[in-house]
């Protein structure tokens, strides 16, 4: 596992070995996952002899209500270069690209801290009725027309039916909420937080079309005589069958498609593109196609966690703000300081938060705000 991580760090592994490092870490505990950074940082002092000053820091930390004594145990590496420290959020790891000084070892205790999202989202049926659906709809049915609409286990799944009038449905999550529903001919969906999913209760004719906002991975039924197209900000998505995500959060720019399996057409304006898996087409102007995309990091969020590369603290914090419902105020202008991380999305917000505290990022919680105090 320690060569899989240093062929991840150096952008050297394949997409089979980034999903087979991406599974191991997600079956570690903390403990286990502490070790294996800490081995890895072995190798990753070697590489750093050789880079500039641009490459990061590592720092272990461990923000678990645990005795904190065993970190101060772990080895530190210093290269010529770039101090390498290994950083170990609860569940996950942090690599900082322009580090300041290392930070001293601390745990987190405070009151004023936001739970995470949850499974939960507001059905509007056809006439306009408003289902909200959480735990306790658990197991709840829902009828319309001939069509028969199960909510159970945190996923919404449609029965194929004969509806001679087809109503559309539109699925919402808000944010701090995500969901899965099962269409019709069986394509799964999952929204994340502040998105929204329309379709027909059944896919009638000779195509089947959905339209959607903010972020979903699609799981597409193979159909060859009824293509599936998913309509987003002015642009389409073209597929028979296959896996691919879709982010389409105005905040982020472009809508992006990033393709897991199969193939896919994208159209915006005068242009069409096909994609093939691993590569990442922007729905704008031209439709710009980046190859060799980390398609783990890109759906981490339907598996439970937060996985940055290279990400700046504004394109971090957006995603926590979706996430934990909060605002996020800056005092002072913010860096463009980078970070790599992977963390868990069931931690608490000042758990997530705590690596940028310890790398003198301040902030503070006033109720639904995140305020970055300094940078």
């Amino acid at each position: 596992m320690k060569a899989l991580f240093l062929k991840y760090y150096n952008k050297t592994a394949t997409a089979e070995e980034r999903s087979e490092l991406m599974e191991k870490i997600h079956g570690l505990d903390d403990h286990a996952l502490a070790d294996l950074i800490q081995s890895a940082g072995e190798g990753l002092s070697v590489v750093d002899r050789v880079i500039d000053e641009d490459k990061a820091a590592l720092m272990l930390q461990h923000i678990l209500p645990k005795p904190v004594s065993r970190l101060y145990r772990a080895k530190w590496w210093l290269s010529a270069a770039a101090a390498a420290l290994l950083i170990l959020l609860a569940g996950g790891y942090w690599l900082i690209t322009h580090p300041k000084k290392p930070a001293e070892i601390t745990a987190i205790h405070a009151t004023n801290d936001v739970r995470p999202g949850h499974a939960a989202a507001v059905l509007t049926l056809g006439d306009g009725t408003k289902v909200p659906l959480d735990s306790a709809a658990n197991g709840r049915v829902i009828r319309q027309g001939k069509t028969t609409i199960l909510n159970k286990d945190n996923q919404l799944v449609y029965s194929a039916s004969a509806e001679k009038e087809v109503a559309m449905n539109t699925l919402t999550t808000a944010r701090g909420q995500t969901y899965v529903t099962v269409l019709a001919d069986g394509s799964k969906v999952w929204l994340n937080a502040a998105s929204s999913l329309s379709y027909p209760v059944v896919f009638g004719g000779s195509e089947r079309r959905v339209t959607v906002t903010g972020e979903a991975y699609f799981e597409v039924a193979h159909d060859a005589s009824r293509p599936f197209h998913v309509m987003v900000n002015g642009g389409e998505v073209t597929v028979l069958g296959t896996h691919f995500n879709i982010n389409a959060y105005p905040e982020e720019g472009a809508p992006k498609v990033t393709l897991l399996e199969g193939s896919i057409q994208l159209n915006a304006g005068q242009k069409t593109v096909v994609i093939k898996p691993g590569e990442q087409a922007a729905l704008e102007q031209g439709i710009p196609v980046t190859e060799n995309i980390n398609t783990d990091a890109v759906v981490a969020w339907k598996e439970g966690w937060f996985h940055f590369e290279q990400a700046g603290l504004q394109d971090i914090l957006r995603q926590f703000s979706r996430w934990y419902d909060i605002d996020v105020v800056y005092e002072n202008p913010v860096s463009n300081r980078k970070f790599f991380g992977i963390v868990k999305r069931s931690k608490t917000l000042l758990n997530v938060l705590g690596m940028l505290k310890d790398n003198n990022i301040g902030f503070r919680i006033e109720g639904k705000k995140l305020i970055v105090t300094s940078e």
